[in-house]
């Protein structure tokens, strides 16, 4: 399923030309994901670390991307913006570490490459105190604040959006038609599309899709052909690897 349309809303050319453009970078997606992850197929720990979560946010996203268009055909908006946020999310967060990796590459720093790995496949928010069996999670607003810098106006949708998604004004006042003189209203699920911008998510599946096929393009061309020479260089034993063994690596906003 894509991101064909089966409800009647307005919509400008550029508006579904945002959809098929969408819907091309989806399909590539679709063909990126592979059903296994053969170990051995990688030289070392950290190129297995960095295709694993190449590959697991693929079949997420590809996942997010298809719900999205589901929800977006029975005209149910809400559904679908949450799977927008969560879309949104995902690729702030691929581009975070890509972002990390690519400033870490040229000291060849392996050990930090791979934790921030670590953090961005295994890290959890519901760690209690003095659990250290996994690292605490980064918050996914870190990736939105530094996909911003590349993707300008990403926070400002982001924030839009949560709007919908939490139970605020938008989140309820989105399900009605009111009479703001008698404070009388008409409720229900249709109203969602008058108050809501629905072509808000022509624009997000537009440009997060096709950043997300972006990356992995990347990923493919530059990232994964360096990241094996440093697992070859260095060898499968991290404590020998340079660098403090306890150096656990937690991103910023701002990167590296």
């Amino acid at each position: 399923m894509s991101f064909r349309l089966h409800i009647d809303i307005p919509l400008t050319p550029q508006h579904r030309e945002s959809l098929a453009l969408a819907n091309r970078a989806l399909d590539h997606l679709r063909l990126a994901r592979r059903k296994r992850i053969i170990a051995r197929s990688s030289p070392g720990l950290a190129s297995w670390a960095l295709d694993s979560l190449i590959q697991y946010g693929l079949h997420r996203i590809v996942t997010l991307a298809t719900g999205m268009s589901a929800e977006w055909n029975k005209k149910r908006l809400l559904n679908c913006i949450v799977l927008a946020r969560s879309l949104m999310e995902t690729v702030g967060a691929w581009f975070r570490v890509l972002d990390d990796t690519y400033k870490l590459l040229p000291d060849e720093d392996i050990r930090r490459i791979h934790s921030l790995l670590n953090v961005a496949m295994f890290g959890r928010r519901d760690l209690t105190e003095g659990d250290n069996t996994l690292p605490p999670a980064v918050n996914a607003i870190t990736g939105i604040k530094r996909l911003d810098k590349l993707c300008a106006g990403t926070l400002a949708m982001y924030e839009g959006i949560c709007e919908y998604v939490h139970p605020n004004s938008d989140g309820y006042l989105m399900f009605g038609r009111h009479n703001l003189e008698t404070g009388d209203a008409e409720l229900g699920e249709q109203f969602a599309f008058e108050r809501a911008s629905a072509v808000s998510i022509a624009t997000v599946s537009a440009r997060y899709l096709r950043l997300a096929d972006d990356f992995v393009q990347k990923y493919e061309s530059v990232f994964k052909a360096q990241v094996e020479a440093l697992d070859r260089k260095f060898g499968e034993k991290v404590d020998s690897w340079p660098g403090d063994p306890k150096d656990v690596w937690m991103p910023s906003e701002e990167g590296v």
